[in-house]
């Protein structure tokens, strides 16, 4: 999996914070960098190394409150 920064009216932006959750399916992760002018943190399934644009629909996508605002 790899953590994608979408902010408005741009592609997501890849990170370097690629993870593979446990057999039991939990995992953790952190969101690496400012979250300034960041509208929402996304996950998507990706091969191993990561990818340089989201090839599978997003697993988890999470609103960052405040985006837009100077936050």
């Amino acid at each position: 999996y790899e953590v994608w920064l979408q902010s408005a009216g741009r592609p997501p932006a890849a990170t370097d914070a690629l993870f593979t959750p446990s057999a039991t399916g939990s995992a953790s992760v952190d969101v690496p960098g400012p979250l300034r002018g960041v509208r929402a943190v996304i996950v998507t399934p990706e091969p191993l190394g990561g990818s340089t644009s989201p090839t599978a629909p997003a697993a988890l996508s999470l609103r960052v409150p405040g985006a837009g605002r100077g936050s």
